[in-house]
């Protein structure tokens, strides 16, 4: 049985035990960029002492990526910066951070999201 998805640029094809992923491109060579805005959950989450944060730009935007304490206050900045449109993956090394739940935000452009994350050590 052959079992297809698809997530952005990314298509993986399954058969049994084989997997194949393709990336899609278009005309240009160039990866096609994602459709919509999109913040997805860290992995792994609960974490220690470190954590992957992945995000889609489906245009080129100004992109701030912060982790806030549960009192709002701003812990790390992982992005402030402009970026391409396309997907993203940043990692967040919390080795000198307390456990306990955290928040990340992503502003892109007018586009903003919270997911939360929980450090534990």
């Amino acid at each position: 049985m052959t079992r297809r998805t698809a997530h952005g640029s990314l298509m993986t094809l399954c058969s049994g035990d084989a997997r194949l992923n393709v990336s899609l491109s278009g005309s240009s060579g160039q990866p096609i960029a994602p459709g919509e805005f999109a913040l997805f959950q860290n992995y792994p989450n609960p974490f220690n002492p470190t954590t992957r944060i992945s995000f889609n730009l489906p245009v080129a935007s100004r992109v701030k990526l912060e982790v806030y304490n549960i009192r709002g206050q701003t812990v790390a900045t992982l992005v402030d910066d402009y970026r391409q449109a396309g997907k993203y993956e940043v990692e967040w090394n919390a080795s000198n951070t307390a456990s306990g739940v955290y928040f990340y935000r992503i502003t892109a452009g007018e586009y903003t999201d919270i997911k939360r994350l929980l450090l534990l050590k």
